[in-house]
């Protein structure tokens, strides 16, 4: 009888010992600990940059999700209206932190529900203004702009009239336009004279329709250079002055980003007289986005901005980033 007993009490130990050393744990009901849970929120691929950077977003936040032991999801959306009505169900996900690439300061009010429910949020490109995120990932789009407008400067150096005149394509209403022009209209110099400024919501074929409306007026014949923030407008705006029947002074047409499209046509544009310049802006840096969200999620401290450098790429030095780009 006392040797049953003492079978039993140590059944009853062992079994309270293993009790004891699972108590505590977050799991998810198959006795394994929770993940922590990564939501990555782009706008739908408009355009061959964003196109990439959401590819490039799907592909690096899986990769590093696996490496790190994460559950994540990766969302796009077609508009703010849209990526405003996903934030609701996202915060009835709990994830424990959010990259959020906003397409536009409207989606403010909504993202404040991210911290209103106490969940960190990463802002990718775009500001939202006055708002509590635990960092900006972003190109340095007024450095960009300001770069364009030294290069226009020395590109004219030695041409000594009096006035030039140039036109801008902008994107859209974001901050990231607002910020090229910022630093373009920093360092211009006064000579310079705009024509025309036009959204044209980072559309190649929009790009295209305003450069050969524009090319219909008698302000053509005097327009001797061409701003643009996004490089597929720029390849809409190069292919209008490649279509234009007749002589015009265009002499030289900036973009944003690298994308083969672009750089495979820099030399055969600088034959035809027009010489072009873009400023890297690779796709691939939203996953510096994610990789600071999984920095955070380690504990570690983040910058409040993080800045991606950009460097001009023109005639001299663009076989140096084929490949870059999509």
């Amino acid at each position: 009888m006392k040797k049953l007993v003492s079978i039993l009490l140590l059944v009853v130990l062992v079994f309270g010992l293993v009790a004891c050393g699972t108590s505590g744990t977050n799991n998810n009901g198959n006795g394994d600990e929770e993940k922590q849970y990564l939501v990555v929120m782009t706008p739908n691929a408009t355009h061959g940059f964003t196109g990439q950077s959401v590819s490039d977003a799907q592909e690096g936040t899986e990769r590093l999700a696996k490496e790190h032991g994460l559950e994540y999801k990766v969302v796009t959306s077609a508009d703010a209206n849209e990526q405003a009505g996903q934030i609701e169900q996202i915060i009835a996900e709990e994830p424990d932190v959010v990259v959020l690439w906003p397409h536009d300061d409207t989606l403010k009010s909504a993202a404040q529900s991210f911290i209103d429910a106490d969940i960190p949020v990463i802002i990718y490109d775009r500001l939202l203004t006055d708002f509590d995120q635990v960092a900006e990932v972003m190109g340095d789009n007024e450095e960009i702009g300001r770069q364009t407008g030294l290069y226009f400067n020395e590109f004219f150096k030695d041409n000594d009239a009096e006035t030039l005149n140039y036109v801008e394509f902008m994107g859209d209403n974001s901050s990231v336009p607002l910020q090229r022009s910022d630093g373009f209209h920093s360092t211009i110099e006064d000579r310079f004279e705009r024509l025309g400024q036009w959204s044209t919501g980072w559309q190649r074929s929009e790009g295209q329709r305003i450069m050969e409306e524009f090319m219909g007026t008698e302000d053509f014949a005097n327009l001797d250079a061409i701003f643009t923030h996004d490089a597929e407008v720029a390849l809409g705006v190069l292919t209008a002055l490649e279509g234009y029947e007749g002589e015009h002074n265009v002499k030289i047409v900036s973009a944003v980003s690298e994308p083969k499209q672009l750089l495979e046509k820099i030399s055969y544009y600088s034959d035809l007289g027009i010489e072009v310049v873009t400023y890297t802006f690779n796709p691939n840096m939203v996953v510096d986005a994610v990789e600071l969200a999984i920095d955070y999620l380690d504990g570690e401290s983040l910058p409040e901005l993080y800045l991606i450098p950009t460097e001009a790429v023109d005639v001299s030095n663009y076989e140096d980033f084929v490949g870059w780009g999509s």
